[in-house]
Formats: structure tokens, C-alpha cells, sequence
């Protein structure tokens, strides 16, 4: 009848679940121990329906590590709004597992955010975890909705302030929550570049996107010299690869965005060197790097039969691109890459036949 015991399970299954065995599984599986408390809640088994802390912490479980929005809506509504320590709190949770399960948003979620933000900044001191939970929460919810009218800007302001109160957190999880917050300031800045209104506000905002992306490459890189099953390259496939393939095609791409062609195929480059020929993205990677070039050579002039006169530097690095992404894992499967398969493969007949 003790809800400790069953908070206590909750945690352990969350940690072994981030924990693996030599053959890289988790040593506890998460779903199992949610399915078993869930089965304890629904039963009225002792007490622990009355919860409102088990409830609680089941729906952030299902928010935050499950990313089951619909599941974490249901926990958060059973949670007693009188309740001193949980109420309020899951009331805007619910709020925002609810938009983040949906597709539609009302003038009046945007008042419940704005709320949200409100207590998110008065009721936490900067030393306050929750604070930056919140914000967390508050962020992906202004991600998702970023291009509804004038929601970049609000967002924009929210997770500068966001950070500037992180700057004073000492928490375990700090990195993480830089993380998120320079992960939604990229996708912000994104809509503020579509958004605005000259091309310098434009560029500021590219830059911007830029900028953030590399911050949060400063934390993939500490992750990954952390944990082997992490590491960013070879074979493996894990979360370090993946976010750092993101974030390098983002910052190449938005390099060609403002018009910088070397920074960005240095990026490409980069990125090629750091993740090898051999991962599961890195198909992806030469496709993209290639369709670039050849898409920047296209709009200087579409007949592609005279780059090798008119633009003889760039269709040197297309040939040289595509010799060394044939013998990359998995290339045939790329429909980017594919598609400019039958240039290249005429090009390169033809130097032969030469």
C-alpha cells in the first residue's frame, strides 16, 4: 500500500532500462515495469489509485521516456487538481501531452502555454530541476507549432530565457536540457528565417540555426567519448550517430542556404570523415553531400553536358564524390543518390572513353 515502493520501481526501471548488457540490450525493459504498475493502478490493488504522486510520475514516463503523449494524457488526468504538490503541475502537463498527441491547436492552448511559461518562471528558482523540465516540455510544444503565426517569436524569446536560467542550474542533467533547449532554437530560428521580412533578417537567422547546431554538437561529441555503445561512427547504429548526422546535414544545408559553398561542403566532409562508409547513415550522408554540389551547379547553369568547361573545380569534386560514395554501404538503396546516378555514370564513361 506504500506508494514509495511503487516510485522506487518506477525509477529502477528507468535506470536499467538506460543501462545495457555486453550484448547491447537494456537490463530492465521499461514497458514491462509500466505495464506492471498500470496493472496495479487499474485493479485498485492496496491504495496506490489515490496516488496522485504514482500517477503523476507514470504520465511524466510516459511523456518523457516513452514519448507516448496520448498514454501520458491519461495519467495526468487522474490526477487530483486539488492535489498541493502535483495539481497545477499536471494540469499543464496535460495541456501539453494533449497538443503534442494532436494536430490542432486554439487561440486559447496559446493562453494556456503563456501561463504555463508564467508559473514555469515565478514558482522554480533557477536551481529548481523542475524549472527546467518545464521548459523542456513548453519548448517541443513551441517546436511543433512553430509555424503558426507568430509563434516563432514568442518561442524564440521563451528559450533565451530559458537559457539564461540554465546558466545558474548545477544539476546532473544540465547538458541535457542544453540539449533540448538549442535543439528547439534551431527549429525556431528556422520558421524566424522563413518568416522574415529582408534577406539580412533572413541570414541572422540561418546563422543563428547555425550556431545552435554547433552547440549541440559540443554535447554529442562529450556523450559521445562517454559510453562505447554510443560512439559516433563505424558499424553501430545508436542515438550519437543519428543526432550527429542531423545536426551536420542541418548546418551543411543551411550553409547553402545564406549562399556559402565551401562551408558547406566542408561540413559534408566533415561529417564523411567522422562517420565512415560503413554506418547505416552513411548512405544518406554522400547522397546528400552530392545532391548538393550538383544541385548548386544546376542552378549556375542546367545544361550539365558543359560543367566540365564552365565549372571545371566543381564537376572535378562531383566525379571525385562519386567514385568514393560507390564503395559506401548501402548507396544503391539511396533514392537521392540514385537520381543522379545516370549523369555521373555518363560523365565517367566518358572520361574513360577518353
Amino acid at each position: 500500500d506504500d506508494e514509495r515502493a511503487y516510485l522506487e520501481m518506477l525509477s529502477m526501471s528507468i535506470i536499467g532500462s538506460h543501462e545495457y548488457t555486453d550484448d547491447g540490450k537494456p537490463v530492465l525493459d521499461l514497458d514491462e515495469g509500466l505495464t506492471f504498475l498500470a496493472g496495479r493502478i487499474t485493479t485498485s490493488n492496496g491504495s496506490i489509485e489515490a496516488s496522485d504522486a504514482v500517477l503523476f510520475r507514470m504520465g511524466f514516463t510516459y511523456f518523457d521516456e516513452i514519448k507516448d503523449y496520448k498514454t501520458a494524457s491519461k495519467y495526468f488526468s487522474l490526477v487530483d487538481e486539488s492535489d498541493e504538490e502535483y495539481g497545477e503541475l499536471a494540469g499543464y502537463y496535460l495541456t501539453v501531452s494533449k497538443l503534442l498527441s494532436s494536430n490542432e491547436i486554439q487561440t486559447t492552448d496559446f493562453e494556456k502555454i503563456s501561463a504555463f511559461v508564467e508559473h514555469t518562471e515565478s514558482q522554480y528558482t533557477n536551481k529548481d530541476q523542475t524549472k527546467y523540465i518545464n521548459y523542456k516540455m513548453i519548448g517541443m510544444l513551441y517546436a511543433k507549432y512553430v509555424n503558426k503565426p507568430g509563434v516563432a517569436k514568442t518561442a524564440n524569446d521563451t528559450m533565451i530565457q530559458a537559457l539564461e536560467s540554465l546558466s545558474e542550474y548545477e544539476g546532473e542533467d544540465m547538458k541535457d536540457f542544453y540539449y533540448c533547449y538549442y535543439d528547439n532554437l534551431i527549429e525556431i530560428n528556422q520558421q524566424l528565417a522563413l518568416d522574415a521580412e529582408s534577406e539580412d533578417a533572413a541570414k541572422a537567422a540561418y546563422e543563428n540555426v547555425i550556431s545552435y547546431a554547433n552547440e549541440t554538437l559540443v554535447i554529442i561529441n562529450m556523450r559521445d567519448g562517454s559510453d562505447p555503445m554510443q560512439k559516433i561512427g563505424g558499424t553501430a547504429t545508436n542515438s550519437n550517430n543519428s543526432d550527429y548526422v542531423n545536426k551536420m546535414d542541418r548546418i551543411a544545408k543551411t550553409y547553402g542556404k545564406i549562399g556559402d559553398f565551401d562551408n558547406a561542403v566542408k561540413t559534408y566532409e566533415e561529417l564523411e570523415q567522422k562517420i565512415g562508409k560503413e554506418n547505416a547513415l552513411s548512405a544518406s550522408v554522400y547522397a546528400s553531400h552530392l545532391d548538393y554540389i550538383y544541385s548548386y551547379c544546376d542552378k549556375k547553369n542546367s545544361d550539365v553536358s558543359t560543367w566540365k568547361k564552365s565549372m571545371p573545380d566543381k564537376y572535378e569534386m562531383l566525379m571525385k564524390l562519386y567514385d568514393e560514395g560507390c564503395d559506401v554501404v548501402g548507396i544503391e538503396d539511396s533514392v537521392t543518390w540514385g537520381k543522379r546516378v545516370s549523369t555521373m555514370e555518363t560523365w565517367k564513361n566518358s572520361v574513360n572513353d577518353e
